[in-house]
Order: structure tokens, then C-alpha cells, then sequence
């Protein structure tokens, strides 16, 4: 599901009536969001109990310090910023890897990776309307998919949420993490290619 979008000029009046502590708009902001920074912090943090202290967190960051957000984003990339940062900040807590070094080394040829389609996962996070006799398949294969993905290392995963689920530009997402451009969509690519793999070793992509 993708997040509703906002012109800028309805971002800046939803802000406006939020720094007015319009109560409205402050409930308006939380429905907009909050499965975005839900998302986020499920793919991220992995203990249930601490999951909801970040998600409040989170929100608490977003109401503070939303008199400096400037609209040189959006809205959105602006709360995942926060989600992000704020969930990286609980991981180092917990000397948690977001990546582990296998694949902070791993080199792909990049021919190879201008080449891959970047649409490995879109029949399956996408779904077309199916027919009756394919709609359990299809649900096989999407829970397999998130048993995948769920598997993958947590940068990963993030990525994947917020390019394939959330539909981010590579830009948003590089500005999210602040990680190089270059750098999410070579961990992009090396995300898929888990993914790829996964699916085939249980016979769901033809090879």
C-alpha cells in the first residue's frame, strides 16, 4: 500500500494547523503517517515489545521538531528520516548490525547490475487481478516472499520496504539513510538477487 501524497501546499497548511495545535490536524498527520513509521519500525526492530516504544517515540520526535522541518522534502520522507534514525539509534543500543559484513564486501559486476531487472519482486508485491484457481498460489508465493524478505539482513529489508512497498525514489531513500546514491542501489540490487535466489531455491521463478 502506498502512502497518500500531498501537494506541498497541503503539506504546509496540514503543518501550519498542527503547530497551531489544531487537534484535527494533529489527528489528520498521525492517520497520514502512521503506517509509514509502523513499517518502517516492524522492519527494522525485530523484538515486539520494543517496537511500540519506538513507534511513540517516533511521533513525539515528528510533533517537537516539526517547527524545523523547511519543505525542502516531503512530509513523508521527512517522518521516515526520523523512523529511520530513530530505529538505528535502539540497534546500535543493541549493537545490532544493519548490515553484516558479507554483503558490506560483497562486489557486483556492474554490467550485471545495470542489466537486472529491477522488477524481481513486482509480480509479487504488485499483484494483477487473478483468476479463482490462482489466488491460493499467488498467496503461497506472497508469504514466501515475506518470509524472504524477513530473512534478509536489516538494511536490506528496509530498502526494499521503502522502495518496493512505500514506492521511494532512490533520492528519498538516500536521503532517509543518508547513504550515496549509488551505494542503495547497489544494495537494492544485491537485495533482489537474495530475493531471486530465495524464490527459486523453492521453485517460484523459473530459472
Amino acid at each position: 500500500m502506498k502512502n497518500t501524497v500531498l501537494t506541498t501546499a497541503d503539506e504546509r497548511k496540514l503543518v501550519t494547523a498542527v503547530l497551531q495545535n489544531d487537534r484535527k490536524a494533529i489527528l489528520k498527520l498521525i492517520s497520514l503517517y502512521e503506517r509509514l513509521v509502523v513499517a518502517m519500525v516492524f522492519k527494522m526492530i525485530d523484538k515486539p515489545p520494543d517496537r511500540e516504544d519506538i513507534c511513540q517515540d517516533v511521533f513525539l520526535k515528528i510533533f517537537s521538531h516539526l517547527k524545523t522541518f523547511k519543505f525542502d522534502s516531503k512530509l513523508s520522507t521527512w517522518i521516515a528520516q526520523i523512523t529511520y534514525n530513530t530505529s538505528v539509534n535502539y540497534l546500535q543500543k543493541k549493537k545490532t548490525l544493519l548490515l553484516d559484513e558479507v554483503f558490506t564486501n560483497y562486489r557486483t559486476d556492474e554490467e550485471e547490475e545495470g542489466n537486472y531487472a529491477e522488477t524481481i519482486t513486482a509480480n509479487f508485491m504488485h499483484q494483477t487481478v487473478a483468476m479463482p484457481d490462482e489466488l491460493l498460489q499467488q498467496s503461497e508465493t506472497t508469504q514466501l516472499l515475506q518470509t524472504a524478505i524477513e530473512g534478509l539482513p536489516i538494511m536490506f529489508r528496509t530498502l526494499v520496504q521503502l522502495y518496493h512497498i512505500e514506492d521511494m525514489s532512490y533520492t528519498d531513500i538516500a536521503q532517509i539513510t543518508q547513504l550515496p546514491l549509488n551505494t542503495v542501489k547497489s544494495y537494492l540490487f544485491r537485495a533482489r538477487k537474495l530475493l531471486k535466489d530465495f524464490l527459486q531455491q523453492h521453485q517460484f521463478v523459473h530459472r
